[in-house]
C-alpha cells in the first residue's frame, strides 16, 4: 500500500473529526499527502488551487451534501473540474443517490466501515 499511496495527494472532505484524523493519519503513514476538510466550501477552495490524485468525500456534511459536491467535481469544464477519482462514503445510500452518483465516483463505502475496507476501495480504484 505504500507504494500506491507515496506522495499522492488526497483531499478528504469528513465532517466526523475523529474518523477524519483516524483516517488522516494512517493515510499519511502510506505516505499520502492528505487534505482533511470538514465543509464543502472548504473543500471548494483547495480544489481551486490543487489538481489530487484521489478525492474522498462523505454525504452529510456542515455546509452542504456531498453528492452536489460530486457534481461539482465532475462537470468537465466547470472551474471545479478534477479527473481525480471520488470514493464517496455515507450512511445514507440509498438507489436514488447511487443512481445520482453513477458515472461520477469510482467506488462507494456504506458507513460505518473499517479502515480495511477503505484501504482496500483505495487500491481498487487507485490500481
Amino acid at each position: 500500500m505504500k507504494e500506491l499511496l507515496e506522495g499522492k495527494k488526497i483531499l478528504y472532505v469528513e465532517d466526523e473529526t475523529e474518523l477524519a484524523k483516524m483516517v488522516s493519519d494512517e493515510l499519511t503513514d502510506y505516505g499520502a499527502v492528505v487534505t482533511c476538510v470538514e465543509e464543502v466550501s472548504l473543500a471548494t477552495e483547495h480544489l481551486a488551487g490543487t489538481k489530487f490524485d484521489l478525492i474522498i468525500a462523505d454525504y452529510l456534511l456542515k455546509d452542504g451534501t456531498g453528492d452536489t459536491f460530486v457534481n461539482d467535481v465532475k462537470t468537465e469544464g466547470g472551474k471545479l473540474y478534477q479527473e481525480a477519482p471520488i470514493i464517496f462514503t455515507s450512511a445514507f445510500v440509498g438507489k436514488e443517490l447511487m443512481d445520482e452518483l453513477e458515472g461520477k465516483v469510482a467506488g462507494m463505502l456504506v458507513k460505518p466501515h473499517t479502515m480495511g475496507r477503505l484501504l482496500d476501495k483505495i487500491r481498487e480504484v487507485l490500481s
